[in-house]
């Protein structure tokens, strides 16, 4: 576009915050959140974190565009770093930031993802039960090298440890990214060790035309090739401890030559343009920040309330009061009681008169004391009176207004169970586990990498014997990686009404045991193992324990007879 043709365009005026919808109360620029680029107004005149605004933060967006510019990397990404930042703050400073994140995080991870392996028998040309005898093996070294310190490159944290400090960096700045190390640690059998790195290590003002080959394009940090793959990371390479750190980056690929991969940088989309993420609670963060102005608004109202001031009244009348006012005259007559006692003859002389006398004799509020006053002089105490009826029902919904939108049970933020019933709860959990299923989702592809990782280093070097015909890890690793992530299960509000509806959805035929024992985080092949072992061991001993207790439909004489055999226990040990 031409000089004259830009010239010709007219830059729209920013979009406005509508005055009088964003009540911010706050006591000077210096209160307790304190960020001057967030809102550094005490009258509300300031911006609110819904920015509309967002062309004009990347200076490579077309700002005729506004708001909804072509910024670069999408429309998702115009805010994102100071969502990121503000969250970070709001992380340490607001309770409902904080257990939001806490809460999600622990729900997301827990104590680490459990993998169930179902190798692809078919892909793989093998039989079922070769199959079952490999998942088993990747199951128990992966879980063995997961729950060590072996897999941090810093031999500090455990694979749950990491992921649960990659999970909260994922819902603060809406990204999470690892590396995928080799390297040879003494004491340590394994050589793939991960190595997680912030997310602003990915260097952002890299953009353009960059990356190995002539085609290949950077946006923030982030090299894809002509088709939108993406090849690489202009990686800031910082190690714990670091004093000085280069400001050049390094460029490291996605993956190695041989499809391993090296760096990963995850996230939740909102468009197909996007290459970082933005996070999840970019939205709870203005409703959050507001409970912590209301806080202290309320605070201050507090405090004026429970404030005594004290002040000393003087029993003059409207005429003598005034006659003081005269100059240099002789006001013993006008003030009862004075006498003229003192020499005091102005206005200037009792006023001192009255200093010197409480300043022998001061008025204190000490409990037992009794203060003397001066000549027609009382003690009158004043204290504020404010109502704040309206204070718990304006935090209560700037909560749940902060919990609706991070998508978050509004009890995590408000833990008020007084006025919640079993369906209410059950409900509020239900759609919070929704978002955390989702959010799973995203921290299961760094597990199922380092699984990658794990498995193609375990085959190399034997610990993982593969079953005769098998092909080799890199023909087909997705069959050799087929399976699921089981973590932490939904909170229940009633345990007995839960297992009663999955007894239900089990006999109607509507889910199977696998799918509600997934729910309740247990592998079922597993449950299978360790039903038939203790089964099997209860025999032997010639022990009897109540199988089931579900009560009969019909009488026992009722009852339909069958020519089934019944099932007979599978004898296998129990799984370490």
């Amino acid at each position: 576009m031409s000089d004259d043709a830009k010239s010709m365009v007219p830059s729209p005026p920013p979009l406005q915050t509508a005055q009088g919808l964003h009540v911010q109360a706050s006591f000077g620029p210096q209160h307790r959140h304190g960020w001057g680029s967030f809102d550094d107004s005490s009258d509300g005149s300031g911006q609110r974190l819904a920015w509309a605004n967002r062309g004009r933060h990347d200076p490579l967006s077309l700002r005729n565009m506004s708001p909804y510019g072509l910024v670069q990397g999408g429309f998702s990404e115009a805010d994102r770093n100071k969502a990121a930042s503000t969250a970070t703050e709001l992380y340490m400073s607001s309770p409902a930031i904080h257990a939001m994140i806490e809460t999600h995080s622990a729900f997301i991870v827990g104590e680490g993802l459990r993998f169930c392996s179902r190798p692809n028998h078919q892909a793989l040309g093998i039989t079922k039960e070769q199959a079952v005898e490999l998942g088993d093996q990747i199951e128990r070294t992966f879980s063995a090298w997961a729950s060590s310190k072996d897999a941090d490159y810093s031999g500090r944290f455990t694979l749950a440890q990491m992921m649960r400090m990659q999970a909260r960096t994922l819902l603060r700045t809406g990204e999470a990214a690892v590396r995928f190390e080799w390297r040879t640690r003494r004491g340590v059998k394994t050589k793939t060790m991960l190595r997680p790195i912030e997310p602003v290590q990915i260097d952002q003002s890299r953009s353009g035309k960059l990356g190995p080959a002539d085609d290949d394009v950077t946006i923030k940090g982030v090299t894809r090739d002509k088709y939108g793959m993406i090849k690489g990371y202009f990686v800031l390479d910082i190690l714990p401890g670091d004093v000085v750190v280069s400001t050049q980056p390094k460029w490291l690929p996605a993956k190695t030559s041989f499809g391993r991969p090296h760096v990963g940088l995850y996230f939740d989309p909102l468009q197909a343009s996007q290459a970082r993420g933005r996070s999840p609670f970019a939205v709870s963060l203005t409703p959050a920040h507001e409970i912590g102005s209301l806080e202290e608004a309320q605070m201050a109202k507090n405090w004026a309330e429970a404030s005594v001031v004290s002040v000393i009244k003087t029993n003059l009348t409207p005429a003598q009061a005034a006659g003081i006012f005269r100059t240099n005259d002789d006001i013993s007559a006008g003030v009862a009681g004075s006498g003229g006692v003192g020499g005091v003859t102005s206005l200037a002389d009792m006023v001192e008169a009255r200093a010197a006398y409480y300043a022998v004799n001061p008025v204190t509020m000490d409990p037992g004391k009794i203060a003397v006053l001066g000549i027609n002089d009382e003690l009158q105490q004043v204290s504020a009176k404010t109502a704040n009826e309206n204070y718990q029902v304006f935090a209560k919904t700037l909560a749940r207004e902060a919990a609706a939108a991070g998508g978050v049970n509004p009890l995590i933020v408000d833990p008020d169970y007084s006025a919640v019933n079993f369906s209410a709860s059950r409900m509020s959990w239900e759609i919070d586990y929704t978002h955390v299923l989702h959010r799973r989702g995203i921290v299961a592809q760094m597990y199922q990498d380092a699984l990658y990782c794990f498995v193609e280093e375990a085959i190399a070097n034997g610990t993982i014997k593969l079953p005769k015909g098998a092909p080799a890890f890199w023909q087909d690793p997705a069959a050799f990686l087929c399976g699921c992530w089981i973590g932490k299960p939904r909170p229940s509000a009633d345990p007995l009404k839960d297992a009663q509806t999955g007894a239900l959805l089990i006999s109607t035929g509507q889910a199977t045991r696998a799918e509600v024992l997934a729910a309740r985080g247990i592998d079922y092949e597993e449950w299978l193992h360790q039903l038939s072992y203790e089964r099997e061991r209860e025999r032997e001993l010639g022990l009897t324990f109540q199988q089931d207790t579900t009560p009969a439909t019909k009488p026992d004489a009722e009852a339909e007879e069958t020519d089934e055999p019944a099932p007979q226990p599978i004898k296998k040990g129990p799984r370490p």
